[in-house]
């Protein structure tokens, strides 16, 4: 284990009063666009959550800098300034509003977010690793039994990061037990801790925060003539009534793209996510689900069929980088101000 990890795992066990708090919350759920998706569940009265004035549903309840009035020269637009990014969510209500769509609330940063967002990160980063054994815990997160996962055959990497991940869930008691031999046979053992919470992160919600956390170290990069925003867990009322909540919407300047994130079968909400993206008059270079797992190779007709874009979790970082670098200042342009 090197240094990095073995940060991190402090940082978890420090944050485990926190979220031994919030396990302890008992309130009802909401429903989001998967009216029946088991990793699609919201807590109504979620304390993350920040919610409009009931009776103006895009006036914001506290104040926001308008990036757009912000003056930014020549030197700052190329990273030589001191003006701070600025997350602009006014261009994303807009947009919405544009189209009559009306926000009622979307999530906010909370103290749980430093450890669940890193453990997140973690599993996108590495989950070609971490599959294997992710997919057993997905598939008893709910049970009352312990499981094992035969390694013998998988390579050291596949193990490290694997048991790792395992570590990490244990220090936070979503996993019970814990315990891997190595000899004589490769055997990974765990039981489910069975709280709201992990049941939640495991089945959905780590995608939904390693989309997040992509988005926001992309951020960190961004040239500050580069305007920004991001909208995380909107609850929305269409122009039909009906309440929805979407994953996460980003904006790099004019552009908006909606991310919806799913870790199981996909095939049965492809037509919700179509009709969706028609609403918000997004094309499929706009409008992407992320899949945990998806073949490359059938993206493109998928694509094609639905009018969504289709994209892995290896495939994300790139094509989020790509679609905010059409917009930073060229060497040429920095060049002509120093």
């Amino acid at each position: 284990m090197n240094d990095n990890e073995s940060q991190a795992l402090e940082r978890i066990a420090a944050a485990l009063e926190v979220i031994a708090h919030k396990l302890a919350a008992d309130n009802p759920a909401v429903t989001g666009i998967d009216d029946q998706g088991e990793d699609e569940n919201r807590d109504e009265f979620d304390e993350t959550l920040i919610r409009f004035d009931a009776g103006n549903p895009l006036l914001f309840p506290f104040s926001i800098v308008n990036s757009e009035t912000t003056g930014v020269d020549n030197q700052e637009a190329c990273g030589n300034g001191t003006t701070p990014p600025v997350n602009d969510i006014n261009r994303i209500l807009r947009f919405l509003s544009d189209r009559n769509i009306e926000v009622e609330a979307f999530r906010k940063d909370s103290e749980t977010d430093e450890v669940l967002d890193g453990i997140a990160l973690y599993m996108g980063t590495h989950y070609t690793q971490i599959k294997k054994v992710y997919t057993a815990i997905k598939s008893r997160i709910s049970s009352d039994k312990g499981f094992w996962v035969d390694l013998i055959d998988e390579t050291p990497d596949t193990v490290h990061y694997s048991c790792n991940l395992c570590a990490q869930l244990h220090q936070i008691a979503f996993l019970e037990h814990y315990m891997y031999t190595n000899f004589p046979s490769s055997i990974l053992y765990a039981k489910s801790g069975r709280i709201p919470l992990a049941i939640n992160f495991i089945t959905g919600d780590w995608l939904e925060r390693y989309i997040r956390m992509e988005v926001k170290n992309l951020i960190a990069e961004f040239p500050p003539a580069v305007r920004f925003a991001y909208l995380a867990n909107p609850h929305i009322i269409l122009p039909s009534g009906g309440r929805l909540e979407l994953d996460f919407l980003f904006a790099v300047n004019d552009e908006i793209y909606w991310f919806e994130a799913k870790t199981g079968d996909y095939q049965s909400y492809v037509a919700k996510y179509s009709k969706m993206a028609k609403q918000l008059r997004l094309d499929r270079t706009h409008a992407v689900l992320v899949l945990a797992d998806i073949d490359e190779s059938r993206c493109s007709a998928l694509e094609k069929v639905y009018g969504l874009g289709f994209v892995g979790i290896k495939q994300f970082p790139d094509l989020i980088r790509k679609a905010a670098e059409r917009f930073f200042p060229t060497e040429q342009e920095c060049a002509s101000v120093l």
